[in-house]
């Protein structure tokens, strides 16, 4: 990819109460072509380290050497964006739980714009071209996980049908009336049953069962 080169004249004004970005990536090349682009984004100042980050964007091998960047979505206080130069790259970190993922290949100072704002309001944020791969793996599986369909109760339908929405746990927990921690528990349900490793591949399973309906374009 080629990276942005930011001119002099697209360096927006930073409020002192903006957004924080680290970008934690092993490419040197790689990182300051990500820096570039998240300073061409309003109201974001870019962080040296992910300490006291409002946001962290990290690579796959950056995660697998820094245990402080992973967790759940209770579990660290940062939002974290996966960075995947291909789609299939997202097989390697299947086992994490990010709050949404970016692709190198498109990402712009307005796409990165578009997926703070999602992440902010709660969002899974999933490229498309990354939700067709994750479809593309869910339907790839064999014969035998196929021969029985998952059974889901009532309310787990209604989860995972919000899981779909790309909804958090909390916001989860609002529209069905139950705490964060019993959403959280009706999640882990559902993941079990699918046998997935992440939200993200429940919800391309789930599609592919035909236990949700896409919505229409």
């Amino acid at each position: 990819m080629i990276w942005p080169v930011m001119s002099a004249e697209y360096r927006p004004a930073v409020p002192a109460d903006a957004l924080t970005i680290a970008v934690v990536v092993d490419n040197e090349v790689t990182r300051r072509g990500v820096a570039a682009v998240v300073q061409q984004v309003p109201e974001v100042r870019l962080r040296a380290g992910p300490d006291g980050a409002d946001v962290v964007i990290a690579s796959p091998r950056a995660l697998s050497r820094a245990d402080s960047l992973l967790g759940h979505d209770d579990g660290r206080q940062h939002k974290l964006l996966v960075l995947l130069d291909e789609p299939d790259q997202v097989d390697i970190v299947r086992w994490l739980t990010p709050d949404g993922y970016l692709l190198a290949t498109d990402l712009t100072p307005e796409s990165l714009h578009r997926t703070l704002t999602q992440v902010a309001d709660g969002q899974l944020v999933v490229p498309t071209e990354l939700s067709r791969h994750l479809l593309r793996l869910a339907t790839g599986r064999t014969r035998r996980d196929r021969v029985r369909a998952p059974v889901l109760t009532a309310r787990e339908r209604e989860t995972l049908a919000l899981l779909a929405e790309g909804l958090s746990n909390r916001q989860i927990g609002r529209r069905l009336g139950v705490s964060e921690h019993g959403a959280k528990r009706l999640v882990g349900n559902i993941m079990t049953k699918l046998d997935s490793p992440n939200r993200t591949l429940a919800v391309a399973i789930a599609l592919r069962e035909r236990l949700i309906q896409a919505e229409p374009a």
